[in-house]
Formats: C-alpha cells, sequence, structure tokens
C-alpha cells in the first residue's frame, strides 16, 4: 500500500455477508432505466458491504470508512475507468498519517468481471 498506493484482495479473503452480484445486478437494472448507479446506496446490501469493508479498512490501512460512495456502470469490454492510482498528492501533508500511511484511502470492489485493467480504479 505505501509502495504501490493500492492493493488487491482475492475475493476469497473478504467473505462477503451478502452476494454481492446481487448489488452489480441491481446497478445494471437502474442503468438500464436511466438512474444514476448511486440510487443502489437505497438498498440494504451496500450498507451490509460498507459494514464489512469498515474492518478491511481499518485493519489495513488504519483508516475508518467515510461512505463517501460512488457506483459506477461499466459496460463491458469497451468501457474503462481509471487505472490503478493513488488519491491524494504524495506532496500533500495532510494526506499521511506520521508513520506513511495513507488518510485517503479509496475502496474498489468488482460487481462483476472487471479487474484493474478495465475498471474504475
Amino acid at each position: 500500500m505505501i509502495t504501490d498506493g493500492f492493493f488487491i484482495l482475492d475475493p476469497s479473503q473478504v467473505p462477503w455477508a451478502i452476494d454481492v452480484r446481487e448489488i452489480g445486478r441491481g446497478i445494471v437494472q437502474l442503468s438500464k432505466y436511466g438512474w444514476h448507479p448511486n440510487y443502489i446506496m437505497l438498498y440494504d446490501q451496500p450498507w451490509t458491504l460498507a459494514h464489512q469493508l469498515s474492518d478491511v479498512m481499518l485493519q489495513s490501512t488504519g483508516n475508518r470508512v467515510t461512505f463517501d460512495w460512488l457506483a459506477y456502470h461499466i459496460e463491458p469490454p469497451d468501457g474503462t475507468g481509471f487505472p490503478p492510482h493513488r488519491d491524494g498528492s504524495v506532496a500533500d501533508a495532510h494526506c499521511w498519517h506520521a508513520d506513511g500511511g495513507p488518510r485517503i484511502v479509496t475502496v474498489w470492489v468488482s460487481l462483476g468481471q472487471s479487474g484493474p485493467a478495465n475498471s474504475c480504479l
């Protein structure tokens, strides 16, 4: 995390309490009917996922989740988002803990068949 600015967890490392594919299907349906994917947050499943992410975030970075949410619907095969990157400027002191760990962290959860090469982050 400190060197590359990101890390990747295998899905088996986070035993989700819900079927994350359900969230993905909901986002596809919202998009199909012209609604922004962020409306998925009206349902319980994303908040259950967020609760589990709180533990992962705290253990891996020392940060607590602030619930600044964005949902994306990237349509394969041509849809792409942003490549893996580090949020916050390396030169900006307020972005870093004294030990060098990041204060600003983004969590990306693939809800479909996407990975770092064709994802949002």
